[in-house]
């Protein structure tokens, strides 16, 4: 079997096209046919937006964590509660500070004494936007799902994100 023919079968494995699944029982927008999309939202008009960030959180986390930690449990009340939950937001305002020449966020700067460390550009950060930025997104993000037939918008994850949304 080729490469190519390798790939086409995963895919079709993994939208569930194979053994005749029909419907799906994802809660993830970017997953839901057409035809998922009108029933889930017939049922409960309720989007959830995962709010996180690429950053660093220690050696043992993944740079994701906010995100996927907030993306878990929002597809977890999704399936027992009803609704879509929406790809997370991996953007996000937060804590900035200028430090030997260096603009640094968040992780950056947060706690770094208590923790014993400098304050320093961690590995792997980069999320970083303004709240004037992020505030348009939320904003056009809102008009979008208004539009597409949501009722209610459930926003959780990254900290400064939530406390400014």
């Amino acid at each position: 079997m080729h490469m190519k023919q390798i790939t086409f079968i995963s895919c079709l494995l993994l939208f569930g096209l194979v053994h005749g699944q029909e419907n799906s029982t994802s809660v993830l927008y970017e997953e839901l046919t057409p035809k998922d999309f009108r029933i889930r939202i017939a049922e409960a008009p309720i989007a959830y937006l995962p709010l996180g960030t690429i950053e660093w959180h220690g050696e043992h986390l993944p740079l994701g964590a906010d995100g996927l930690q907030s993306k878990k449990f929002m597809e977890i009340l999704a399936g027992e509660v009803g609704g879509i939950v929406l790809p997370m937001y991996f953007l996000g305002p937060d804590i900035s500070k200028v430090v030997d020449g260096k603009e640094l966020y968040g992780m950056d700067t947060h706690r770094a004494k208590e923790h014993g460390r400098p304050e320093q550009q961690l590995d792997g950060s980069a999320y970083w936007i303004s709240d004037s930025l992020f505030f348009a997104m939320v904003e056009a993000t809102i008009v979008q799902l208004k539009r597409a037939g949501f009722k209610i918008i459930v926003y959780h994850g990254h900290g400064p994100s939530t406390g400014k949304a």
